[in-house]
């Protein structure tokens, strides 16, 4: 079945699936980088030659698709698992926006709606922490103190705005 949306629903959809996908590409920073104890500073780059990744090879799941999942510099493969947590996280993150503002039955314009909005990105930064916990873990490495927190903190403000809402 599908679903009637106005043009501003479908913009909407479009601009929140791209946006996770970006934060799809910062959660594998994320998983890579704070368990080894490096900071997130700094360009991207290669795990196994150290290069620098091209800002057009970093394109979330689009610059895995075009390097045909093999750095540019030294042909190495690079792990799918990049493309598919940004993938990943751009489909929750659209998943989201339909079960927040339930598009199918809503009548207002959700770009006027602040409450939904706030609960919305309580829920998306949730499951991003979520991702780099599951990541974390099944990479055997010591789950970081900022992302516990993180967790924590979008957690309390998640039961928050349920309750409110």
């Amino acid at each position: 079945m599908l679903i009637a949306m106005s043009t501003i629903d479908w913009l909407v959809l479009i601009w929140l699936t791209v946006l996770g996908g970006c934060i799809g590409s910062f959660l594998n920073v994320v998983v890579y980088r704070l368990p080894r104890g490096d900071g997130l500073q700094g360009r991207s780059h290669c795990p196994k030659c150290k290069h620098q990744i091209r800002a057009y090879h970093n394109i979330p799941v689009f610059g895995w698709l075009m390097l045909c999942g093999a750095c540019h510099d030294c042909g190495k493969r690079i792990s799918s698992r990049y493309p598919l947590v940004e993938a990943a996280t751009g489909m929750i993150f659209a998943a989201l926006f339909f079960a927040v503002f339930k598009v199918d039955q809503k009548t207002g314009d959700p770009l006027a709606e602040t409450g939904p909005w706030a609960l919305y990105f309580c829920t998306a930064i949730l499951c991003s922490g979520l991702i780099c916990e599951v990541l974390i873990r099944s990479d055997r490495q010591k789950v970081p103190r900022g992302v516990r927190w993180m967790l924590t903190l979008s957690g309390l403000a998640w039961g928050l705005m349920v309750i409110i809402m």
